[in-house]
């Protein structure tokens, strides 16, 4: 491409030789090349080799707001800051060396602004074949590439957002009503597995007489004329068996209306065949509720408790409870019956991080923040915006992390790593620990500050052994759930087997007994489960406590102390005997070390 330098002048001094007639030619060439290139909407303009602006358009003057006679002459570094213009010039002198177009992205503020462009720049050479010049077109990208980062933000709260629901069934369905996604909530309740189902007509896995009747059409198109659809009914899992679905299905559009397909909610009720327990399972008014067991009268004080603060506008819990009670249960109700209910739900375990992870985890980093930050990257306070932030073993925070958690309580803004701009986002923090906050508070591993801000709503889960009337009900919820993972049909406990379970003080709470089901529905062979299917440590907890009784070791209590005194003296024997060793005074009493530090505690004995 070759151009006389006059030809980017734009003078109107005659060149040496040139005739009237010329010259006249030449200016009308050159105000029609000025006009084309004003015409566009891109940014056009040509610098000499010393990097001076030889030639602009309308859309470089705009863009600027200076005149285009002020700007001939100058050079980047007299219109966007000293970095900005570093760059552009470093491009345009790669591209003079390459002697080739060049295509760049590039930024640049004006009057404030940062706007991005993709710059596609090229040499230009004089009659002899020597570069006199660069040119440029750039094309302002701005929009789109906002639109893409929210685009990526949305798949990335959705993915996480999918992740964290494994007790529901989430699903995409075309207009017609294939299946485009499956997630694992909905493989665990149907068992249907995801690269099974894609690409087959939801109708497929409702009861036949509801396909009889049209019902799989019927609920489509009310959720397309509504908008939002509920509905409740048999749906067949892939064993043959049936479970009572409450179904939530919302039609999605594009801007201008079209439909794009469904989005579906699909929440487990009861199997049919026990449909009729008694067993009564909180229901939850929001359909991404999860279900708790609350038969005893301190569940259920827990759980009224938790519902007035889940409608309230609280953006600060601390959840206090033994591992293994459900606080991450608690946790999800407190969101999914908030006005948050639609926004991300997400969970973060502070234990099971590395200390070096941690931070950017939770707040993300720039580009170059550190030697692999090869992209930007949010962290999960950002991608909790609006919605709320589980943070589990919140007692494990290292301490340097906890004075930047307390300024996002405090100011709700955060800074990602390497950043140098405050973000701000609006988010309630649910803080859980099974630790005691205020021993750590005096030994000095938790900032004072950062408890009191967090004990704003106060929340204690109580463990398993105070909840003796949610015992028997939450093995048998664990029983139907094992059944269908298991493709068994145990039908309950048997009566010794329920006299064990009561009997275990459960140290591992809620997590024990699930263990201890899943572990005696793979041994049992019965209908039944019964006692000898259990684990040791609960089947010991019935056992009459007994110690040897060597030389010296005094009989078994007499019959007419109370039990109580009775099994108090022999633990306190038995102690005595192993020299204050809890592992050999459990061996003497048969029964799990567990189980002896319960009854330490209960018996004042620690």
């Amino acid at each position: 491409m070759a151009f006389p330098a006059s030809r980017l002048a734009l003078v109107e001094d005659p060149e040496p030789g040139e005739d009237s007639v010329c010259r006249e030619a030449r200016l009308r060439s050159e105000q029609l090349f000025q006009a084309v290139i004003d015409g566009s909407t891109a940014v056009i303009y040509a610098k000499d080799l010393a990097g001076r602006y030889l030639l602009i358009n309308r859309r470089h003057e705009a863009l600027f707001q200076v005149p285009r006679d002020q700007i001939k002459g100058k050079t980047d570094y007299d219109l966007i800051s000293k970095e900005q213009a570093d760059l552009v010039r470093a491009n345009d002198e790669a591209v003079l060396h390459a002697g080739a177009p060049i295509e760049w992205e590039e930024v640049v503020s004006a009057n404030g602004e940062p706007r991005t462009y993709i710059s596609l720049k090229f040499p230009l050479f004089d009659s002899s074949g020597k570069p006199y010049a660069v040119a440029g077109i750039s094309t302002d990208i701005t929009d789109r590439k906002r639109t893409e980062e929210h685009l990526r933000e949305s798949e990335e709260r959705y993915r996480m957002l999918v992740g964290s629901v494994r007790d529901h069934g989430l699903l995409i369905l075309d207009p017609a009503g294939y299946v485009v996604s499956w997630n694992t909530g909905a493989e665990s309740i149907t068992g249907h597995r995801a690269e099974e189902v894609i690409g087959r007509n939801i109708a497929e896995f409702y009861a036949p007489e509801d396909v009889a009747s049209g019902a799989p059409k019927r609920e489509l198109a009310e959720a397309a004329e509504r908008g939002r659809a509920e509905h409740e009914g048999w749906r067949v899992r892939k064993n043959g068996s049936r479970v009572w679905g409450h179904i939530i299905t919302t039609a999605l559009r594009d801007e201008e209306g079209n439909l794009l397909g469904f989005a579906r909610v699909l929440r487990e009720g009861w199997d049919e065949k026990d449909h009729t327990s008694e067993v009564r399972v909180a229901q939850q008014s929001i359909e991404l509720s999860p279900p708790i067991i609350a038969e005893s009268p301190a569940m259920r004080q827990v759980l009224n408790f938790v519902r007035r603060v889940a409608a309230s506008e609280a953006s600060t819990i601390l959840m206090e409870g033994e591992n293994g009670t459900g606080k991450d249960l608690v946790a999800k109700i407190l969101h999914y019956e908030s006005r948050r209910q639609p926004e991300p739900f997400i969970a973060i375990n502070c234990a099971a991080i590395p200390e070096t992870l941690l931070e950017s985890e939770l707040f993300g980093y720039e580009k170059g923040a550190f030697t692999d930050a090869r992209i930007q990257k949010r962290g999960v306070l950002e991608l909790a915006h609006r919605g709320t932030l589980f943070l589990d073993e919140v007692g494990e925070l290292p301490h340097v992390l906890q004075a930047k958690l307390l300024r996002v309580l405090e100011d709700q803004c955060f800074r990602r790593l390497g950043g140098l701009k405050d973000i701000q986002v609006d988010l309630r923090v649910i803080a859980a620990t099974n630790r005691d906050l205020i021993e750590a508070m005096k030994r000095g591993v938790f900032r004072e500050d950062l408890y009191f801000r967090l004990n704003v709503i106060r929340i204690e889960i109580p463990p398993l052994r105070a909840r003796q009337d949610d015992i028997l009900p939450l093995a048998n919820f664990f029983i139907q759930h094992f059944n269908r993972k298991f493709k068994r049909q145990i039908e309950g406990v048997s009566s010794e087997a329920a006299k064990s379970l009561l009997a275990h003080p459960w140290p591992g709470n809620v997590r024990e007994l699930r263990n201890a089901i899943e572990r005696a529905m793979i041994l049992e062979d019965s209908p039944l489960l019964t006692r000898s299917s259990l684990p040791l440590a609960v089947t010991e907890s019935t056992q009459t406590l007994a110690i040897p009784t060597p030389e010296g070791v005094p009989q078994a209590a007499e019959e007419s102390l109370s039990l109580s005194d009775s099994e108090r003296s022999l633990v306190s024997q038995a102690m005595e005997k192993a020299g204050a060793n809890q592992t050999l005074a459990a061996k003497l009493l048969h029964i799990s070390r567990d189980a002896l530090r319960y009854r330490l505690k209960k018996f004042g004995l620690l």
